[in-house]
Order: structure tokens, then sequence, then C-alpha cells
């Protein structure tokens, strides 16, 4: 039995410097296994990663010999860090999502992108300052449904002020249907809705490059 752990470690050792895409195979399994749950992870089930992290790392350390052992944890380590940076850093740079629908918000922002649809066009709307939020609950972007007679005279840049009806995104309405929540949540966008009144520019953005390109995408649209 110490011949084949022997001999396996000798495999290991001179195998070595071809490990990297066996680490690079698993740390993108744990970043998958992570994205393909259904529900998110609870507390204690986290902890209990850490705390399994922090135990294969003390063996690492104590075991400098048995390199087949050594091999093992670590392939261990790249699928569990993998799982944990995937959670930590969706959770820290999750975009703040409206709770619930507000009738009448009195919004102003910078408009960063504007994308015609069947039904008018979308504005996504950022820097937001919502007169009914406090900041902290305030949402990194909006997106409003407005018709093309309403944004006519606006370009990407301006910082405008309006009256809209704001809801949180909506989750897909079939099984397999497009879920606008998923997309939203990628795209830093934590509330939709109508515009209710007209679009006025508090300030213009500066003439330049990026300008005139707007202008001919604009009339492309």
């Amino acid at each position: 039995m110490q011949d084949k752990a022997s001999n396996l470690d000798e495999i290991i050792f001179k195998q070595r410097d071809h490990f990297f895409p066996i680490y690079a195979v698993l740390f993108l399994i744990g970043n998958l296994s992570y994205f393909s749950l259904k529900y998110e992870p609870s507390q204690f089930f986290i902890k209990s990663l850490v705390i399994i992290c922090l135990i294969l790392l003390a063996m690492l350390l104590k075991l400098k010999d048995i390199l087949s052992l050594r091999f093992f944890i670590i392939c261990i380590l790249y699928f569990i860090s993998s799982f944990l940076i995937s959670y930590f850093r969706t959770n820290i740079n999750q975009p703040l999502a409206l709770n619930s629908q507000i009738e009448d918000a009195k919004i102003q922002g910078e408009i960063d992108t504007i994308k015609p649809t069947p039904w008018g066009y979308n504005l996504v709307i950022k820097d937001l300052n919502i007169e009914s939020l406090e900041r902290e609950k305030t949402p990194a972007k909006l997106r409003i449904t407005a018709p093309k007679s309403k944004i006519a005279h606006l370009m990407q840049g301006d910082l405008v002020y309006f009256r809209a009806q704001l809801k949180p995104p909506t989750e897909a309405i079939l099984p397999s249907g497009y879920d606008f929540e998923f997309i939203s949540y990628f795209n830093e966008i934590g509330a939709t809705g109508n515009l209710k009144s007209e679009i006025e520019i508090m300030k213009y953005k500066e003439e330049g490059l990026d300008h005139y390109i707007n202008k001919v995408r604009k009339w492309l649209y």
C-alpha cells in the first residue's frame, strides 16, 4: 500500500507543471455550480464552506510530503474557493432594487442609453435622485418606456427630470420565458416603469465626438 502511495506521489511530482488546466476547470465548475443554483445558499452553508476551507488549508501546511493528498486537497480548495468567490462577488455588488411600486415618482438622472422598441423607446437612467427614496435605497439605474414623441429632443448624457410610475423588475411570466429580473440584475437596473410627464432637460451634454455618434445612431433608429 505504501509503495502504491509512493508511486502516485512520484507521478504527481513529475506532472506537477501540467496541473493548471485541471485547477482552471475546477475553478470554472465551482463558479457554474453557484450560478446554477435555484435558491441562494443559506448563511450556515456558506460559513460551513469557509470552515472547511480553513481546515483544508491547515492540512495542506502540515502534509508537505504526501503529494497525492496535497493534490486532492488543492483540487477541493479550488472548487470551494470559486463557489465562495462567486457568492461574495454577487452579494457585495448586488444592485439595489425596488421592493414595491411607486405610483408617482419624481426622478432626476442622466440618460445612459436610448433604445427603440416596438412600443416606443426604452430609456435607461443612471446617477438617480428619486424624491420619495432615501439615497441608500435608490437603485443604480432604472428603465423607462416612453413614446417616440417624448424623447425626440433627448440625447445620451443629458441630465433630465421627469415623473414616472416605478415598479420592481418583473420575473419571467412563463417557466421558460424571458426573465426580465435576471437580465435587469446584471445590467444594474433596479426599477422599471412608464413615463407620466414630459421629460425636462436640466443640462445638455457637452458636444463631442460621442455626441455626434449618438446623433447618427438615433437617426438610424
